[in-house]
């Protein structure tokens, strides 16, 4: 009998329509529980694909290694264990639609907002206050940070 091992999935760079296939591709594999996370962020609905199909596989992990910034922060919130490589730096800020936009926009950008502040009260040690505060204020921040917010849940290879 074959024994199956589990490898590690790897979501480099941009999240874009590439990218995403890729890890959505291996999560329907079934044979990854752990995603290696290092982004600048990217597209919100790519995110939001990969965010929903992590929430489907309670076992699969996410560590943040290098960098998790915006809609990179989205799908690490998506893993029931979050954890960071001990120089990782995250970004959370709000969606932001700038110079002749419609109505349209305004209001998906605003769905956002609520999408991601709800989400990190539900995932977080954040207040909706605290959670509205950190968006607003776009800044950067490193693990013992994230670990004190409870973005992640362990610092690992210290």
């Amino acid at each position: 009998m074959k024994i199956q091992m589990k490898i590690p999935l790897f979501l480099i760079g941009d999240i874009d329509a590439k990218n995403a296939a890729f890890v959505l591709r291996g999560l329907a594999s079934g044979k990854e529980s752990l995603l290696i996370l290092c982004s600048n962020g990217g597209e919100l609905g790519f995110a939001s694909a990969i965010h929903d199909e992590i929430r489907n596989h309670p076992e699969v992990a996410v560590r943040a290694s290098g960098m998790c910034h915006s809609a990179a922060v989205f799908v690490l919130m998506a893993a029931e264990k979050r954890v960071a490589t001990p120089n990782t730096s995250f970004q959370v800020h709000k969606c932001v639609v700038e110079g002749q936009v419609g109505e349209a926009e305004r209001a998906e950008a605003e769905r956002v907002n609520t999408l991601l502040r709800d989400l990190l009260v539900e995932r977080t040690n954040l207040t909706r206050e605290q959670s509205e505060e950190l968006m607003q204020r776009g800044e950067y921040f490193g693990v013992e940070k994230a670990l004190e917010i409870g973005l992640i849940h362990e610092i690992v290879n210290r």
